[in-house]
């Protein structure tokens, strides 16, 4: 409603029944947290716990493509 000004009747019932209008995949969460490491490298992250967080997202893409035919 903040966005739009308005909510509609179903918007509303969604909200109450906590069905989300938009929802975030698992990789595109993980993606962006590990854009926000990446970000931080040499304030409080070091560049080897951004690679091994790359290396545990394309593990998970491969093992969502062979297990579930997925992305």
């Amino acid at each position: 409603m903040a966005a739009k000004g308005k909510a509609t009747a179903e918007e509303v019932k969604n909200a109450f029944q906590g069905i989300a209008t938009a929802q975030e995949t698992l990789m595109k969460v993980f993606a962006e947290y590990n854009e926000t490491v990446r970000k931080r490298i040499g304030v409080d992250r070091e560049e080897n716990t951004w690679k091994k967080h790359c290396y545990a997202y394309r593990h998970l893409s491969i093992f969502l493509r062979e297990k579930y035919n997925t992305i």
